[in-house]
């Protein structure tokens, strides 16, 4: 007789109702991922710290809830992303706020930065220092930002995400850019005009809550 295998096994014991999984056998399940897509709302605080030039753009994020962690991540839209570099070596900006707890408002947050780079050479993260120049004014410089490598088909160039997590006075300054550029090592880059308001609106939905 063929031995079944574990996965077999384990689907067969699911079966009866005074089934025991080994132990550790939930824990290695992946939590399933499902984002969903909300606005973030405005209120008089984001008034106060944004005014009502915001109040004109969009504000659409996705947010995602972690039973295992018990964290709610707010992230920027997702958009395809083809590898191409165009004007400058910069290929999708997305950010992130993680919020202890079931999507409960806070006083301030932090936003992790992720930039993917269609790059020309393979860069350590000293390689790879970050700065922001928010509003041609308020300069933010990170040394060595956290350096990945995705397992990605690229036509031009070498797929390269660098990732900061910025501190709340960042965060708070980089909500409230108007414009935006930096540098990635020797490279310049500029944000679209889109690409800042969504930073707002997920910066927004945490202390002004979803809708």
């Amino acid at each position: 007789m063929r031995p079944m295998s574990l996965v077999a096994a384990l689907a067969v014991a699911a079966v009866g109702s005074q089934a025991v999984l080994p132990p550790g056998a939930l824990a290695q399940a992946p939590e399933p991922v499902v984002w969903r897509v909300m606005s973030a709302r405005r209120c008089a605080r984001s008034d106060t710290l944004f005014g009502r030039y915001w109040r004109s753009h969009a504000s659409i994020i996705r947010v995602f809830y972690s039973q295992r962690r018990d964290t709610t991540t707010i992230r920027t839209p997702d958009r395809g992303l083809m590898w191409e570099p165009g004007a400058t070596r910069l290929v999708r900006v997305e950010t992130a706020i993680r919020i202890p707890g079931r999507m409960r408002t806070v006083d301030s947050a932090q936003i992790e930065l992720s930039l993917s780079f269609a790059d020309s050479l393979y860069r350590t993260s000293e390689q790879a220092p970050l700065e922001l120049v928010i509003d041609d004014t308020v300069h933010i410089r990170i040394e060595a930002p956290q350096v990945d490598y995705p397992v990605v088909t690229a036509r031009r160039g070498i797929p390269l995400v660098v990732t900061a997590l910025l501190s709340k006075e960042q965060s708070l300054a980089l909500a409230r850019a108007r414009w935006l550029t930096g540098t990635m090592g020797p490279f310049p880059f500029s944000f679209k005009d889109w690409e800042i308001w969504e930073i707002n609106a997920i910066y927004r939905a945490s202390f002004c809550g979803i809708e």
